[in-house]
C-alpha cells in the first residue's frame, strides 16, 4: 500500500491524482506571446514594450520570452508592475489545473496543452486565465 496516497471516507467520490508533465520553453513563451501579443490580457493589462527576447541565444527560438505588464485596474487604484517569465507561467498553470472554479472546458484545454507540450490548444482565453491564475491565484478580470 502506498504511503502517499490520501484515503477518503468509503464513501469518498472523488481524488485528486497528479501527474507530472514536461513542457517545453518554447510551450510557456507561447502562453505569454499568445496572452500578450494576441491580446488575450489586453482588456486589464497594459505590456511595456512588448514581448522581449533573450538574445544571448544563436537560435531565436531558444531565448526566453519575457514581458512587462501593468495591472491597470488594480483594487487600490494604482497600478501594478508584473513581469511574466516561463517561471510565472508555471506557477499559473499549476494553480490553474488545481482550482475547482474555472470552467471545465478551460481546465480540459489547459490540461490537454500541458499533458502534450503542445501550445495549439491555448487560446487567448486560456493564456489570460493562466495569466490571473498567476498573479492573483484566481479570475480576477472577465
Amino acid at each position: 500500500m502506498d504511503n502517499n496516497i490520501e484515503h477518503g471516507s468509503p464513501c469518498a467520490t472523488s481524488y485528486t491524482i497528479e501527474v507530472p508533465c514536461r513542457v517545453t520553453g518554447e510551450f510557456l513563451d507561447d502562453i505569454i506571446i499568445t496572452a500578450v501579443e494576441d491580446g488575450g490580457i489586453s482588456y486589464w493589462a497594459d505590456v511595456c514594450g512588448g514581448v522581449k527576447r533573450d538574445e544571448t541565444h544563436e537560435s531565436f527560438r531558444e531565448g526566453e520570452v519575457t514581458a512587462e505588464i501593468w495591472d491597470l485596474q488594480a483594487d487600490t487604484g494604482i497600478p501594478k508592475l508584473y513581469n511574466l517569465d516561463r517561471i510565472t507561467i508555471i506557477k499559473g498553470i499549476r494553480a490553474l489545473l488545481a482550482a475547482d472554479k474555472i470552467h471545465f472546458s478551460i481546465k480540459d484545454y489547459v490540461g490537454r496543452a500541458v499533458s502534450t507540450s503542445d501550445s495549439c490548444d491555448i487560446d487567448i482565453e486560456c493564456a489570460d486565465c493562466i495569466i490571473q491564475f498567476a498573479l492573483f491565484g484566481e479570475i480576477v478580470y472577465g
